[in-house]
């Protein structure tokens, strides 16, 4: 999988928010069958390097393609506020948005699956608060790969 990058490009979003000289960026690996798309945090000083010296590290990262709905719509909710804190999914715009038991089961399977405890924290019985809260971190668990519609071949 290594042997087909074709190019690695690093983006600073905004200084991390847990860390001093720490920023999170997104990382973006294109090969001739997908492109990934990765976030992640370093030194200020470590910025041009931090892609290549832990691209093994990234590309090895669950794909949030993999997991159902309800993550999959928490990772792109978290992205494209383009914050580098936490996302709060109160409990009235969760029953608004009517998700499905089946997504909410799937959820659950993909939070053991995938070790989100500690990065996620959900209640689906609390009525009064949030229903679930995603840390900084979370978006840090995966990639999104994004195949090319036209193959090179």
């Amino acid at each position: 999988m290594l042997k087909d990058v074709q190019s690695v490009r690093v983006e600073v979003l905004c200084d991390s928010s847990f860390v001093e000289n720490e920023v999170d960026i997104k990382i973006t690996i294109k090969t001739p069958f997908y492109t990934m798309e990765a976030y992640d945090s370093c030194d200020k000083d470590d910025v041009a390097d931090f892609a290549y010296e832990h691209l093994k590290d990234i590309v090895v990262r669950p794909q949030i393609n993999e997991t159902g709905n309800l993550m999959n719509f928490l990772f792109n909710k978290v992205v494209s506020m383009g914050s580098c804190g936490m996302f709060y999914y109160p409990y009235l715009q969760f029953v608004d948005d009517c998700w499905k038991k089946k997504d909410i089961n799937k959820f659950k399977q993909d939070f053991d699956n995938y070790h989100l405890n500690g990065v996620i924290e959900y209640d689906f019985d609390d009525h009064s608060g949030d229903t679930i809260v995603c840390y900084g971190d979370f978006i840090k668990h995966f990639v999104c790969v994004e195949f090319q519609e036209e193959l090179p071949f």
